[in-house]
């Protein structure tokens, strides 16, 4: 019901999903990077998601089951997102404990913003890399001499 409800109200994505859902293919078979094959299984892969896990997402209040993480958590959240509410996923960010966490805000996106602001987004996912690769270099260099004879 509730996806339905979305559908018909053309709300989440770019207020148009099938313009985002025909980008995203469209991409897909642009780039060299990308099989036919590829691109198949990604497709059939939204399907498979919206048909079998979104019901269950729906039934759980993530928020009160879900908070405690070993790893890091990382947020790529626009502001206009009618699907998942920004300030809902914010105070979610806030409430969870996890080695790092970091909250990226995308000012002109609704639910995807890795299309609807794809240089920022990529911009963001190499900070996020880079910082990454230099702590994992600070701990190497840190332990460099701790298990050898």
């Amino acid at each position: 019901m509730y996806k339905r409800w979305l559908n018909k109200g053309n709300i989440g994505i770019q207020n148009n999903q099938f313009r985002y859902i025909f980008k995203v293919v469209k991409d897909r078979i642009l780039f060299s990077g990308y099989s036919f094959s590829d691109t198949f299984k990604y497709i059939k892969g939204m399907y498979y998601s919206s048909k079998y896990i979104l019901p269950l997402i729906y039934e759980e209040n993530l928020m009160q089951k879900y908070y405690e993480f070993e790893l890091p958590m990382y947020f790529f959240h626009g502001i206009y997102d009618n699907l998942v509410s920004y300030e809902l996923a914010y105070e979610y960010y806030e409430k969870i404990k996890a080695p790092k966490k970091e909250f990226f805000t995308f000012y002109l996106s609704e639910h995807s913003p890795q299309v609807e602001e794809a240089e920022k987004f990529t911009k963001e996912v190499f900070y996020l890399l880079d910082k990454l690769e230099n702590n994992a270099e600070n701990i190497r260099d840190k332990n460099a001499g701790k298990y050898c004879n």
